[in-house]
């Protein structure tokens, strides 16, 4: 909550007497655990190789994934509500050198002090602690992915809060481009200023799998399922949700016979794994599609991060998720499907990724058109889209040169 009679009023509007009561004392709380760790901050010295991640929501994400995985030199301590109770992922299973700690507890504060670099994804969480740090501390914003679409249509992006954050030493929000700079800047109604070309955690680690594809984090009998048999091609299908306004629909074309596309994918030698976006999960979508053997389903239970299984995928079919931003990093084909365009852009826009330009596949509307794309660009290997893919690479992803870490503390090296 900033802290700002027109916050107060809306949190008492919403939330009663009793909750603005509760809230307060929370923050309360925050603000003595923030000047705890300010003095904790000024006695303690700094590990620049230490990370203390804040994840979205506080589940462990594909960033949080890829932050541990790079973070070679030190140890990326994951802050979440009770790591009691935060699931062993089969990823976390695999991997070292990192801490799961209880936020805004005096041991969190402890480790807070002594972290080089903190990273958080919702703006909140750390804003106490941010705003009582020291100039040399790096708060670092990591965006939930680059975003492929626009934000809400009438949406009110900007915010007092976005000047104030202006003049804040110890906050900046990550990036990749210039462009991209310009476009999140122009999205959520903030200054240029604000924003650094450190990129995202979640691009080094696809880049990472894109040379070495046995490093993917899948156990034995997930691998198992995307290997054999050997001779299939795999496709992953990664549809969006449509923002509550209605549900995916799966090969929304008007002349659509899953008979037919069975039979297709039977005759060609093709499995289809669709993934599902984890809000419509759980509402039986797929039920009508996946028939067990020419079409699976690869959701968060079959696995937790689509990112680690693209290794296994010969081409994405998606409709406008911004996932086809890290499957480009592969430079292998992608299909996208109309699922009611009308309607969806009704409620979202593309303003600075423009469909055309920066979409860099066939754009799909019938069976037919779906049947003919898959077998020019996966079976007769006529991809035609390998320079608008080396487009998209190049104006919306960072060289690669260095990662996300090392070009934080690049920065304040050389601050």
């Amino acid at each position: 909550m900033y802290y700002s009679p027109r916050k107060i009023f809306i949190y008492f509007k919403n939330h009663g007497l009793n909750g603005l009561i509760l809230k307060l004392n929370e923050e309360i709380q925050l603000l003595l655990l923030a000047i705890l760790f300010r003095a904790l901050d000024e006695i303690q010295p700094s590990n620049e190789d230490d990370v203390c991640i804040v994840p979205r929501s506080f589940t462990i994400d594909q960033d949080t994934i890829s932050t541990i995985s790079q973070n070679e030199d030190g140890t990326t301590y994951v802050a979440v509500p009770n790591p009691d109770q935060v699931e062993k992922t089969q990823m976390l299973k695999k991997l070292k050198g990192y801490e799961l700690i209880p936020i805004h507890t005096i041991s969190f504060v402890r480790i807070l002090s002594k972290c080089g670099i903190i990273l958080f994804k919702d703006h909140g969480v750390v804003y106490h602690y941010r705003i009582l740090g020291r100039s040399k501390k790096n708060f670092v914003r990591i965006p939930h992915g680059l975003p492929a679409k626009g934000s809400y249509k009438g949406r009110d992006t900007c915010s007092l809060s976005d000047f104030v954050n202006l003049v804040d030493r110890n906050f900046v929000k990550s990036a990749t481009t210039d462009h991209v700079i310009n476009y999140m800047a122009a999205e959520c109604g903030s200054h240029p200023g604000l924003f650094r070309k450190y990129g995202f955690p979640r691009f080094d680690r696809v880049r990472h799998l894109t040379e070495n594809p046995d490093d993917v984090l899948l156990p034995d009998n997930v691998e198992e399922v995307l290997t054999k048999p050997q001779e299939h091609y795999n496709i992953l299908y990664a549809p969006t949700h449509k923002d509550g306004k209605y549900e995916t629909t799966l090969f929304p074309f008007p002349d659509r016979d899953l008979n037919q596309i069975y039979d297709f994918l039977d005759e060609h030698n093709i499995r289809i794994f669709i993934r599902l976006h984890v809000s419509e999960e759980g509402k039986r979508i797929e039920d009508e599609c996946v028939d067990g053997e020419n079409i699976l389903y690869a959701g968060n239970n079959f696995f937790g991060s689509a990112s680690e299984m693209m290794p296994y995928f010969d081409l994405l079919v998606t409709d406008y998720s911004s996932i086809y931003l890290d499957y480009v990093l592969y430079d292998r084909p992608i299909i996208f499907v109309h699922d009611d365009f009308d309607r969806y852009t009704q409620n979202r826009d593309f303003p600075a990724l423009d469909y055309k330009k920066h979409w860099p596949g066939p754009k799909i509307k019938t069976q037919d058109e779906f049947f003919q794309a898959v077998e020019v660009n996966l079976i007769d290997n006529k991809d035609r889209y390998e320079d608008r893919r080396q487009f998209v690479r190049d104006v919306l992803h960072s060289d690669g040169n260095s990662t996300f870490l090392e070009k934080i503390k690049e920065s304040q090296y050389n601050s």
